[in-house]
């Protein structure tokens, strides 16, 4: 038996989206038909011993894989060689389109695809193949993929440009696929056989009477060997008529036996398709949750934003798959044991995305248009402007497109604007066509500017080519929206664009509870045209946090009424604070947002005889002017709350003087202090949500709306108020 030599030289010769090229040499004295082995993510690949190459299909784009070469003839279970490699991106998924009808000069027209790439391409290729032909004249399909055919020779002719061989191949009996054109920049429609001459290469004429197909192959700029091909296209010629084939008896034997064999296996597809439903019925209700994690992809293979971010998966998303709506709350909890150290843990393993670049972020051009050095815009998905003739940089702004659900490139999400930029900020808008502006921060926040205004106060402005003029302000407790009408110098046309611009996300962290910013979320959505993505504008914040803390102070104790009813310390009334006297700043009083103001009324308890003069300073302090009291002095047999007023001459508290000047005794109007919905705004909108804004009211203040029929007289007492309007309606 012969001894066993281990090949060299492994390594990867070509990476594709779904496949990978390998090969070895031998040494000279190698005579051994010993076959190999290749290893490779737990699946086995046999090798013949003769070969020197093997091309791996059907793997997973931007996936990284383990290949291991391994000697079966060794006794030692064989000499092993190791390599690796990361599969091409996802991209140039779109098959060239064929159109059904010639150019006016006769040429075919092909529409190529999407040439967009998440990493920088050198160069991409138009690939021609000629059908072959069976012995009964009729044209073979091509293989399913370019990616699972041997291009070796394509790569050969791509690196030194042989286009001699090239043309010698149309005299070859059997034809090979070619080059016909090389494009740094991918045009939208492409002329096969038109004989020019592109980057070098022929696009020579086609062979009357021959089927072709083609495919996109791209050249990537990386340190290995990395292609990415479209699919194929759909087969074409030229109008010439095909000369009638000569059937032989075994082709027309397969005419006569194809269309039985399609009725049995279209018979098999029914019947499979019944009892697979029949099986689905009698499957467990936990199989919907399993819908919504691992077989996602296959029921919406066509969904752009699923299918990228199938295609896209980093490790740390392999390690965190979606989680159905189902379990949401419980995984929720999961993450925040600990201290939340599981959702720091998810958070870290989030890919920073560093693999991409952002040249043009970094051209001396346009350094001056990023607010921040460290917040650019990634090459591959950034927002690209018009360009202006003579003017370097012109299409460059600090923006980038972001995908939506089930929606690709839904938003754009872009900084601040600069004054400098002021113009390319609305010629964005104008030439994407947005609708819909979304203002994530205040203009500025702790002294620091976050944004400068680059709308006008009143009136009309000019921008850059775009004029803008405001039309309306409506200033909301938690946001504002604008109205704009945009108008581009030279055109007739004019569009109107609303900015919502959210006031209520605080100086650090995030907003302690989400009830005002899915408010201004449903807003957004509800007025956003279904065809226009808005631009969203980010601001990043720090941890926020709200306890009981003064509350709890021993000098505060006796001021509170009810232990379970005290002020949040991120909401309560702090009072100026009287020297020498510990506890001065504190009474019992949250401040409540009304609808288009923050801290519109201010929630308190019935004061104590002890809280009296405080509650009399908070009023003054505050410029309050009106006080609603919604209980009586006692009811039950127990008090409600200490009779603060003078009821017939003036007494003082404290500081204040308190003046009586007159009392209206009003029959059934019993008050107590608490916050409802802003009238105004069921006016306003004609609509009004007491589950919202009782939701709301907790979050700043507890025990707001304690019983069911608290709760059923809000929605009484909304009701009659809505229909007092009725009598007034224009």
């Amino acid at each position: 038996m012969l001894p066993a030599v281990s090949p060299k030289n492994f390594k990867v010769k070509m990476i594709m989206k779904t496949s990978v090229l390998l090969s070895w040499e031998f040494p000279d004295n190698y005579n051994s038909p010993t076959p190999y082995k290749i290893q490779y993510n737990g699946l086995t690949l046999d090798v013949d011993g003769r070969t020197t190459k093997r091309l791996i299909t059907h793997l997973k784009p931007h996936t990284f894989y383990n290949f291991v070469l391994t000697n079966r003839g060794s006794s030692l279970g064989g000499l092993q060689q190791t390599v690796t490699a990361w599969t091409a991106f996802n991209m140039l998924s779109g098959k060239p389109g064929v159109s059904p009808k010639p150019d006016p000069d006769g040429y075919i027209v092909v529409y190529l695809p999407d040439g967009q790439s998440p990493v920088p391409v050198q160069n991409y290729f138009i690939v021609m193949v000629p059908l072959r032909r069976s012995r009964g004249g009729q044209f073979l399909p091509p293989l399913g993929s370019p990616e699972d055919m041997d291009l070796e020779e394509l790569i050969q002719d791509i690196s030194r440009l042989q286009r001699r061989s090239l043309r010698h191949s149309r005299q070859l009996e059997v034809p090979r696929p070619y080059i016909a054109a090389r494009f740094s920049a991918l045009p939208q429609v492409f002329h096969p056989g038109d004989q020019k001459q592109y980057g070098g290469f022929d696009n020579r004429g086609l062979e009357p009477g021959h089927r072709y197909v083609l495919f996109v192959l791209a050249v990537l700029q990386k340190s290995e060997p990395t292609f990415a091909a479209s699919p194929f296209s759909d087969p074409f010629q030229l109008d010439n008529p095909d000369p009638q084939p000569i059937v032989d008896g075994e082709e027309g034997l397969i005419w006569v036996i194809g269309p039985v064999l399609a009725v049995v296996f279209i018979i098999c597809i029914v019947i499979a398709i019944l009892l697979y439903k029949n099986k689905r019925k009698d499957s467990e209700p936990r199989t919907k949750c399993l819908l919504n994690n691992a077989d996602l992809a296959p029921h919406h293979p066509k969904d752009p934003v699923e299918m990228r971010r199938i295609n896209f998966q980093t490790p740390g998303m392999l390690s965190h798959p979606p989680i159905p709506i189902a379990d949401m709350a419980e995984h929720t909890e999961r993450l925040k044991a600990n201290d939340s150290l599981k959702l720091s843990q998810e958070y870290e393993s989030i890919d920073p995305g560093q693999q991409f670049t952002w040249e043009h972020s970094n051209l001396e051009v346009n350094k001056p248009k990023n607010r921040y050095a460290n917040v650019i815009a990634y090459d591959h998905s950034r927002v690209i402007l018009q360009p202006i003739e003579g003017i370097m940089g012109s299409d460059y702004i600090n923006a980038n497109y972001v995908d939506g659900y089930r929606r690709q490139n839904a938003y754009i999400a872009t900084q601040g604007p600069l004054p400098e930029t002021f113009g390319d900020f609305w010629r964005m808008v104008w030439e994407q066509r947005s609708a819909t502006i979304v203002m994530m921060t205040r203009l500025e926040e702790k002294s620091r500017i976050k944004c400068d205004q680059y709308w006008p106060n009143r009136g009309t402005e000019t921008y850059g080519f775009i004029q803008v003029t405001l039309l309306d302000t409506i200033e909301l407790a938690t946001f504002c929206v604008r109205t704009f009408s945009l108008h581009k110098n030279g055109s007739s046309e004019k569009r109107e664009v609303r900015q919502f611009q959210f006031t209520a996300w605080p100086d650090h962290g995030v907003p302690e509870y989400p009830t005002p910013f899915l408010a201004f979320l449903r807003r957004v959505k509800t007025c956003n045209p279904p065809d226009a993505g808005p631009v969203v504008r980010l601001a990043n914040s720090k941890a926020h946090t709200s306890r009981f803390v003064s509350a709890n102070l021993p000098c505060n104790k006796f001021k509170n009424r009810l232990v379970n009813i005290m002020p949040y310390e991120s909401t309560r009334v702090c009072l100026q604070p009287i020297r020498g006297v510990e506890g001065s700043d504190y009474i019992n009083a949250s401040f409540i947002d009304g609808y288009r103001q923050q801290k519109a009324y201010i929630a308190t308890q019935g004061p104590l005889a002890e809280t009296t003069e405080d509650f009399w300073r908070m009023l003054w302090e505050n410029n309050s002017t009106i006080v609603v009291m919604l209980t009586r002095l006692r009811e039950m047999g127990r008090e409600k709350c200490h009779q603060y007023w003078p009821a017939e001459r003036s007494a003082r508290y404290q500081y204040f003087v308190v003046d009586p000047m007159a009392e209206y005794n009003m029959p059934q109007y019993i008050l107590r202090e608490f916050k409802v919905t802003d009238a105004r705004r069921m006016r306003y909108e004609g609509v009004v949500d007491i589950f919202q804004t009782v939701k709301m009211l907790r979050t700043q203040r507890p025990a707001m709306v304690q019983t069911e029929d608290e709760y059923q007289f809000c929605y009484q007492a909304s009701l009659e108020y809505l229909g007092s309007f009725d009598h007034y309606a224009t």
